[in-house]
Parts: structure tokens; C-alpha cells; sequence
């Protein structure tokens, strides 16, 4: 599985409402991607930026940006905020796609920053906890997943896997 998180989030000076969001991105063997398969949102209070971007590879691995901006032009300050990103994956060897999608509570900084040199971080070292893995075969049924981060006193978050029946193609 392809994994991911947000290291930087900036506003974008003389563009109001417009926001920089970029992280790494550490692909498995048998996974690759097109540069817009990404998609982000970002909320901040009651503002909301949408945006869709790529990805760069340079020396230290894969990158990807995207510009998320509020179509009302909302004015975002430096801060906490939260964001949420989802990736399409190709996968070979059988041919199939993979979702990859996170929430995470994220800073806005005042403007963008060069990215963190040096090798993308260890995710597996990351890892707090680990849910057990659940799979198996789909017969006429798709697969929904939601993943939510919500705000308080503390973060606090959920996940549900559902397996829905779809239409008879008959």
C-alpha cells in the first residue's frame, strides 16, 4: 500500500483564498500513478478549499502539490486547520486500482517553504497502531470506506468499511 502525509500547508501570498498543500509519497513495487490523481480539501473554521494537482520526483523521491482554493475566496489565517487527501493508484501484476486517503489535522504556515531534504519518512515507523487487515472477493458489490477527523477539545477519529450491492448489469 502506498503511503502518504501532508508536510506542509501554506497560504499563497497575493492569493487570497488559495492554498499550497504538498507531502511525499513512498509507492510500492507494483504501484503507480497519473500527476492528477490527486485531490485535497481543507477546512479552516467554516472555509473550504477544493483542488486537484501532481507530482514531481527529484532526488529524494516522489512529491505532490496541489493548490486547494475556496471558490467563495475565503480568507484563511495561519493555524490549525484540517485536510484531507485522496490518491488513485494503478496497481499491476494482477491490474487493479487502490485508493489511498487520509485525514489529518494540519498548521497553515504564512507562506510555502521549501520541502524537507533528505528521504521521505519511514511511514512504517509511524505508525501508532495498526488496524487489522480485512479482504476478500467482490461479487457484484462495491467497497465504501470513510475515514473522519473532528475537532474539539481533542481530535478524535472514525473509520467504516461497508460492502454495498451494486445494480444487476444483467
Amino acid at each position: 500500500m502506498g503511503l502518504s502525509q501532508i508536510d506542509m500547508l501554506s497560504l499563497m501570498p497575493g492569493e487570497q483564498g488559495t492554498l499550497q498543500v504538498c507531502g511525499p509519497l513512498v509507492l510500492e513495487s507494483d504501484e503507480s500513478l497519473n500527476d492528477d490523481a490527486f485531490f485535497a480539501v481543507v477546512r479552516q473554521d467554516d472555509l473550504v478549499a477544493v483542488g486537484h494537482g501532481g507530482t514531481r520526483t527529484s532526488s529524494t523521491g516522489v512529491r505532490w502539490k496541489i493548490l486547494a482554493v475556496d471558490p467563495n475566496g475565503g480568507e484563511f489565517q495561519t493555524g490549525p486547520a484540517v485536510a484531507s487527501v485522496t490518491i488513485t493508484l494503478r496497481k499491476e501484476n494482477p491490474a487493479g486500482l487502490e485508493t489511498l486517503s487520509w485525514v489529518q489535522p494540519v498548521r497553515i504556515l504564512p507562506e510555502p517553504v521549501d520541502p524537507p531534504s533528505g528521504p521521505p519518512p519511514d511511514f512504517a515507523a509511524l505508525a501508532s497502531e495498526v488496524v487489522p487487515t480485512q479482504g476478500g472477493q467482490l461479487n457484484k458489490q462495491s467497497i465504501a470506506s470513510s475515514l473522519a477527523i473532528e475537532a474539539g477539545p481533542t481530535h478524535t477519529w472514525r473509520h467504516q468499511l461497508e460492502l454495498l450491492r451494486t445494480p444487476d448489469s444483467g
